[in-house]
């Protein structure tokens, strides 16, 4: 093994959006029968995104498209990455939302929601059925097209923005809600998210995340393997508390997952619904 294809396997393979700092970008095949006996051509770039390299217990030949090289370009690779999943008639994470969102969603009063790194919009579609007004965000414009396509069947319409998510997207006082679904960035990065979130929240608004928690590496089930890139609830307290925001609900568990091919079988979840107080004075006022 190459000391670049050694440095992305000690980064870890991850299910989701995970940003490195590094002055490397590494392009390499998706589950390739060769996946670390083949060299990786760095380019020099600064920061780049690994999204969505995930993790599968099945055999190489029974996954389709698991031989698609990332394209080595100097933007950002993994949207072309993010564009070849999604650019498939198979919604790969299916097309029902994930099951506690949609528990706690039910229980809300609809308004204006908030979806960072929608994918193909299953979460998307089923809150516009709801009767939330939907902004979601994703940097794949094949799973915005597809989101589309799934509101269309669906009968409803939805506000899809195609970008990588940033804090500046977020206009402050907005939603009454934000759903974050096994989005997972770094701990700085995801503090910086939750920062944005919240405050994005209009008082009373709520915060609703699943997300994998550090048990999930042993699991092997999807998700990041690198326990930095997985989450504990003492972590997201800490995140949520520095801001105007108290917790309803923040738990561990161990569940079954179906939610098409990618996340599949018991694992372990952080669940979250936290909601915003008036603003504070370090906030902007809503």
């Amino acid at each position: 093994m190459n000391m670049y294809m050694k440095q992305v396997s000690e980064k870890a393979l991850c299910d989701h959006n995970t940003i490195f700092p590094s002055k490397e970008l590494f392009r390499f095949r998706e589950n390739c029968p060769d996946f670390g006996k083949k060299p990786l051509k760095p380019l020099s770039f600064g920061v780049f995104t690994l999204a969505n390299c995930w993790q599968d217990s099945r055999k190489p030949q029974q996954i389709a498209h698991a031989t698609t090289p990332f394209p080595s370009t100097r933007s950002y690779p993994m949207q072309a990455f993010w564009n070849e999943r999604f650019g498939h008639n198979e919604y790969a994470y299916g097309k029902q939302p994930n099951q506690f969102f949609r528990d706690e969603l039910l229980l809300r009063k609809p308004g204006t929601i908030l979806l960072p790194g929608e994918g193909e919009g299953r979460n998307a579609v089923f809150a516009a059925e709801q009767g939330w007004n939907v902004d979601a965000i994703d940097w794949s414009e094949s799973g915005r097209q597809k989101a589309l396509r799934l509101a269309a069947e669906r009968g409803v319409a939805i506000n899809y923005q195609v970008a990588q998510f940033e804090a500046s997207l977020v206009r402050p006082g907005k939603y009454d809600a934000c759903g974050v679904v096994f989005f997972h960035l770094e701990p700085g990065l995801m503090r910086e998210a939750f920062t944005a979130m919240i405050r994005g929240l209009r008082a009373g608004g709520v915060l609703i995340a699943e997300l994998y928690e550090k048990k999930q590496l042993a699991l092997g089930t999807g998700g990041p393997r690198s326990e930095d890139l997985l989450y504990t609830s003492n972590q997201i307290r800490t995140w949520v508390e520095g801001e105007a925001a108290s917790i309803l609900t923040l738990e561990e568990r161990e569940v079954e997952l179906q939610e098409g091919a990618y996340h599949s079988g018991p694992s372990a979840v952080l669940r979250l619904v936290a909601q915003r107080l008036v603003a504070s004075g370090n906030n902007p006022k809503t």
